[in-house]
């Protein structure tokens, strides 16, 4: 963590809580911008992914890149994953960000930050880290699924 638990825990759950009550207003003016919602989905998400690996950066990198190597990775999972959910006719925003979120933890527990973690500590940092997969894809899907539920929510 860069700024250590203290400053990092509130900094992106006061962030995610703030976009989770303001993201039906925020995907609103976003598709104002005359591009395919593909598009905006996918360039909204690059803000979130770059402010969300720079709290949650690796020692490796932490204060040492500005691009960390794992941004491009977790751009292109967002990028799949918007292509599935309308492969699929996904119509809720929050619906397919929680499964994300699922896959966050499963992802993490074996291959990344969590792997080897007590089974004691799994449901505290597993639902850290389905919180942090949450965080960069529920604005740009509601951004790409939009419609009556992002109005609505707004």
């Amino acid at each position: 963590m860069a700024f250590g638990p203290l400053i990092d825990l509130p900094l992106i759950v006061i962030t995610f809580l703030l976009l989770v009550r303001y993201r039906g207003r925020l995907a609103n003016r976003i598709r104002r911008i005359a591009l395919p919602a593909f598009v905006l989905c996918a360039l909204t998400s690059i803000p979130l992914i770059w402010v969300e690996e720079q709290i949650d950066c690796m020692p490796a990198w932490c204060d040492k890149a500005v691009v960390p190597p794992t941004l491009p990775f977790i751009f292109v999972e967002i990028v799949v994953l918007s292509a599935l959910a309308l492969a699929l006719h996904a119509t809720s925003a929050v619906r397919v960000s929680l499964a994300f979120g699922v896959y966050g933890i499963f992802f993490e527990y074996f291959l990344g930050g969590l792997r080897g973690i007590s089974l004691a500590l799994l449901p505290i940092w597993g639902t850290y880290a389905a919180l942090t997969y949450v965080y960069v894809c529920l604005v740009p899907l509601t951004v790409l699924l939009g419609g009556k539920n992002a109005s609505a929510e707004g």
